[in-house]
């Protein structure tokens, strides 16, 4: 889930204070997104976020939602 919703992030919250998931489960599951984000280069202040899609990408798009 990369956006959760506020409902969502509350109904974890109380999910955590209740103790049904474990705190050391939740940080573990933090880490290893950090770990991926780090890994793919997102976490890179210069990284450029929004780019002007080229004809190659376009084609790479079609091809792929073709496959899906």
């Amino acid at each position: 889930m990369l956006w959760p919703s506020y409902t969502f992030m509350d109904t974890l919250e109380m999910r955590i204070k209740r103790g049904e998931i474990p705190m050391y489960r939740f940080n573990d599951t933090v880490q290893r997104v950090w770990n991926l984000k780090e890994r793919f280069g997102l976490l890179k202040k210069e990284r450029v976020l929004i780019r002007e899609f080229t004809s190659e990408d376009r084609i790479e798009g079609d091809k792929t939602a073709k496959e899906i």
